[in-house]
């Protein structure tokens, strides 16, 4: 024994904790649990090697004690030396002894070392050693979807949720391996482990998502309200549920279910913004108001709460109380575009166009690295030279009065062209936006004319009085159906766009039959509870939310024409929809059978069809006119 290890001398000083640990050894090196005691020490100051060294050291001295070296193989991972445990666990195996956690410990380091046949075979033995672990085959399984072997995968999947003890992770993975090309054996997998394992808040969640993308919510709601009932879910369970209501057309359900939320869980910040939203969605734009208000006391309050409260107050008509609350956002989040984009907005219903034009400006040099970003800031800039000059030119009643025709129509194009092709009183043709008279030389009419043809006929026929021209841009359909003797509300965000429409209802003398309203459609901006028909041209992929988009035309009137783009979009159902973004990828077959599902004939317009393939006069873009279907006497 050196002598730094002596036994302490009366009244000397005291051992250090590394001294006593290694004394204890060197006392009875013959001892494992000597041996245990260094190696628990050594993990404890993160000594992994030695550590290892240690429990090794200590299996030897007693074979029989597996827990050593369960212990050193945990250390060598730790360093990780995976070469090392490959070697101290195949010499162990050698008489095919090992348990079958270490076989997975094994199979886990040779997939380490790049050796993935090898971990295959490890695992492969093992099943036949072993073959009534249902942890084995379930780990084969993992192994061999890694490598790209799904029906082998599957086998092995079978044989664990067969296997007495086994868990839900067999069956979750069999039902996610299945679920593209056999999606209703998935769901019936999740049913069978929501039967086996009640209690599995993940099993349930997954059977709820299953039902969810395949539009089956009346189900889905029973698995996720199950969830919802255990002991340990979570917040964004009930989210889930809220969408699924939602997408079911619930809505008042919808609610109840996010108010019940929000006093459950009152710190969610997720939950208070989807309440807030629901809130509005149904009108109640006082109590989103003091949602919104309490959640900012809230530590987890972000830059969504400020600008969702912003919005809010902007709708209510109180644009200084939003720039308040924009401006103590743009000190919080100064790298959140989103902010001076709507201050933007405010400043401009504030009639402060300068001060809107200057943020619009700093914006873009702030973001001048996201080029993006940065050209819409710009653009927003142009559209607000415009707003300008068509502000300059003073109310729209008068502006044709003091002004010339060519002042007013360059006030309003400016660097910006025109939607549609509008024809003045002695028969000249404005621009559109491309700066032609229609964007395709094969066109023999600007695509405008032949698309109003078409509502034309379908307005006279439906003897439509009340009609609500949802994103108007320049107002050219309000005005056209004014002409024919109906009154209009016009909804336009933009204020651009509603500037312009109040100006050419006043050219063509039906100022007193459009109504302007700078406002998205929604239940609480609408003029009329019920129209007598729709118009959405060229704006249902611009909707925050489709599907509630939707619901709000389909239910504010019995007639609706929808021109859009869209194509064949495999897979595109209820649930896609609710994650839409992007107008590329919206499906014209799930628009459809969504619209049909809400009771309407929906009328495929071939002639606008082949107008669009013939003259190329814009991407493809397709016309529906819906009808709710009568209800049988």
């Amino acid at each position: 024994m050196s002598a730094e290890f002596q036994q302490p001398v009366p009244n000397g000083a005291p051992l250090s904790p590394e001294q006593s640990v290694q004394l204890a050894a060197i006392s009875a090196p013959a001892a494992a649990q000597s041996w245990t005691w260094v190696g628990n020490w050594a993990a404890n100051q993160k000594r992994f090697n030695g550590a290892a060294a240690a429990f090794r050291r200590a299996q030897l001295i007693d074979p029989s004690d597996p827990l050593a070296l369960r212990k050193a193989i945990a250390m060598l991972a730790r360093v990780p030396d995976h070469k090392a445990i490959v070697e101290l666990l195949r010499r162990e195996d050698r008489d095919r002894s090992l348990p079958t956690n270490l076989l997975r410990a094994l199979s886990n380091s040779e997939v380490e070392l790049g050796r993935l046949e090898d971990a295959l075979a490890t695992l492969t033995a093992a099943t036949d050693r072993h073959p009534d672990d249902p942890i084995l085959h379930d780990a084969l399984a993992d192994r061999l979807i890694s490598m790209h072997r799904p029906a082998e995968a599957e086998a092995a999947l079978r044989t664990a949720i067969r296997l007495p003890g086994s868990n839900e992770a067999p069956f979750l993975k069999l039902a996610e391996l299945v679920a593209e090309s056999r999606p209703e054996e998935a769901i019936n997998l999740l049913r069978d482990a929501a039967n086996r394992y009640p209690a599995s808040i993940t099993v349930l969640q997954r059977l709820g998502t299953a039902l969810q993308v395949r539009d089956r919510f009346s189900e889905a709601e029973q698995a996720l309200r199950a969830a919802v009932g255990l002991p340990d879910a979570g917040p964004d369970l009930t989210l889930q549920l809220a969408d699924v209501l939602e997408t079911a057309g619930r809505s008042d359900d919808a609610l109840d279910t996010l108010i019940e939320a929000g006093a459950n869980h009152p710190g969610h910040i997720g939950i208070r913004h989807r309440l807030a939203e629901a809130l509005v969605g149904s009108a109640r734009l006082d109590d989103a108001e003091r949602e919104l208000r309490s959640t900012l006391a809230l530590p987890g309050a972000n830059a969504l709460t400020h600008l969702t409260l912003a919005k809010i107050l902007s709708d209510r008509g109180d644009p200084a109380g939003a720039l308040g609350v924009l401006d103590v956002a743009r000190d919080l989040y100064p790298a959140d575009p989103d902010i001076p984009r709507l201050r933007a907005i405010t400043l401009i219903a504030l009639d402060r166009l300068d001060d809107a034009d200057a943020e619009l400006q700093s914006a873009s040099n702030r973001f001048r690295r996201r080029q993006a970003l940065a050209t819409v800031f710009q653009v927003g800039r142009r559209n607000l030279d415009v707003l300008k000059r068509c502000r300059a030119l003073g109310s729209a009643s008068t502006a044709f009065v003091t002004h010339t025709e060519h002042a007013v129509f360059s006030a309003m194009c400016s660097s910006k062209g025109f939607y549609h092709n509008f024809q003045l009183h002695d028969g000249t043709l404005l621009f559109d936006r491309y700066g032609k008279m229609t964007n395709s030389p094969r066109a023999d009419r600007p695509f405008n004319f032949v698309e109003w043809d078409i509502i034309k006929r379908h307005v006279v026929e439906s003897g439509a009085r009340h009609i609500a021209d949802v994103g108007a841009a320049d107002g050219y359909f309000s005005v056209q159906c004014a002409q024919l003797g109906c009154q209009v509300d016009a909804y336009e965000p933009s204020e651009m766009f509603h500037a312009r429409t109040q100006l050419f209802a006043a050219y063509y003398g039906v100022a007193d039959r459009v109504t302007a309203s700078n406002a998205s459609f929604a239940p609480h901006t609408q003029r009329r509870k019920r129209y007598d028909l729709i118009l959405a041209l060229g704006v249902i992929y611009h909707f925050n939310g489709l599907i509630r988009g939707l619901r709000d035309l389909t239910q504010s009137s019995d007639r609706l024409i929808i021109e859009t783009t869209g194509s064949d979009v495999p897979g595109f159902n209820d649930y896609a929809a609710t994650q839409f973004r992007d107008h590329r990828e919206l499906s014209l077959t799930w628009l459809i059978s969504f619209l049909e599902r809400q009771g309407f004939d929906v009328h495929y317009v071939d002639e606008w069809n082949d107008y669009i393939k013939r003259t190329n006069v814009t991407p493809e873009r397709h016309m529906l006119v819906c009808r709710r279907r009568t209800q049988p006497s």
